[in-house]
This record gives structure tokens, sequence and C-alpha cells, in this order.
């Protein structure tokens, strides 16, 4: 092989390993992209529980006030609103082990 052939074998060699360099910079800025992203979306789920949790304790009270005002069926009415309140904080509490799992599995 000769000196000129070597010279390019190894230029070759730079530039792949150049456009490696590249691609996982790209591939690195991504993931951090994806992070940030699932970081605002547990932040949001998070929010969306809290409110539930709220509203729950809201309906309760509700239900008790307009209970004790012997008006039973707005009071039936604010206990439902409790079980869908809770079916959703549950629901966002399985959301929640599920990202967990997937942080878990990577």
């Amino acid at each position: 092989m000769s000196h000129q052939e070597k010279i390019e074998r190894m230029n070759a060699q730079l530039n792949t390993a150049d456009t490696w360099a590249q691609r996982w910079q790209v591939e690195r800025e991504h993931n951090e992209r994806l992070l940030k992203q699932a970081t605002l979306v547990r932040e949001g789920i998070h929010q969306l529980r809290a409110r539930a949790i709220q509203r729950y304790s809201d309906n309760q009270r509700f239900a008790a006030e307009v209970r004790a005002g012997d008006d039973p069926k707005r009071a039936d009415v604010y206990e439902r609103l409790c079980v869908v309140q809770s079916g959703m904080v549950r629901a966002l509490d399985d959301v929640l082990q599920l990202l967990d799992q997937i942080d878990r599995a990577d």
C-alpha cells in the first residue's frame, strides 16, 4: 500500500469517525429534548391529579352541605362526581406507575 493510499484510508476513517460523532451528538440532543418533554408531561399529570383530588374534596363538602339542606337528589349528583374524580385519580396513578416502569426499563 502506497503512502498516498494510507493517507486516503486514514482520512476516510477520520471522516467516518466525525460522521459517527455528529450522529451521536444529534441523537443525544434528541434524547435530551424527549427527556424534557417527558418531565413536562409528568408534571402535568401530577397537576391534573392534584386538581382531581381537590375537586373530589370539594364535591364531598358540597354533597354534605346540600344533603344537610335537604336536597338529596343534588347531593347524589355531587357524590357521583366524587366517584368520577376518584376514578380519575386512580387512572392518573396508573399512568404515573407506567411511566415509572418505563424509566426503570431504560
